[in-house]
C-alpha cells in the first residue's frame, strides 16, 4: 500500500522545515520496517512564476527531502527520485499546498 508524506517549503526555499523529521517519521519507520519498500519523492511547485526557476526549486526540494532520508538512515537506493507528470500543483494558485514534495512509500 501507498503511505507516505508531505513536506511544505516556504516560498523560494530549498531547505526543509525544522519539523522534517517528525513529518517523515512514519515513512522512515514503514521503510525501516520493510527492507523491500522504497521511497518516491516527487517535488512540485506553483504555476506562479518563471517555470524554469519553479522546477529548478523543485528538483533542489526533493534533493533534500532525500537528504533528509538519507540520514535517517534509508540507504541512497532505496530513494527514487520520480519527476511528477505534472509538477505543478494546482491552478488556483495555492502557493503554499503547491510548494510541496511528496513521499510515498513503494512495495
Amino acid at each position: 500500500s501507498d503511505a507516505g508524506a508531505v513536506v511544505y517549503f516556504d516560498t523560494g526555499a530549498t531547505q526543509t522545515p525544522a519539523n522534517v523529521s517528525s513529518i517523515l517519521e512514519k515513512t522512515i519507520a514503514l521503510l525501516k520496517e520493510d527492507g523491500n519498500a522504497r521511497a518516491v519523492v516527487s517535488g512540485y511547485h506553483s504555476a506562479s512564476g518563471s517555470l524554469e526557476v519553479n522546477q529548478e526549486l523543485a528538483k533542489k526540494r526533493a534533493f533534500a527531502v532525500r537528504d533528509a532520508l538519507k540520514s535517517a538512515g534509508i540507504p541512497e537506493d532505496r530513494i527514487v527520485l520520480e519527476k511528477p507528470l505534472s509538477t505543478e500543483a494546482n491552478s488556483q494558485g495555492e502557493d503554499a499546498k503547491s510548494r510541496r514534495v511528496e513521499v510515498l512509500v513503494r512495495k
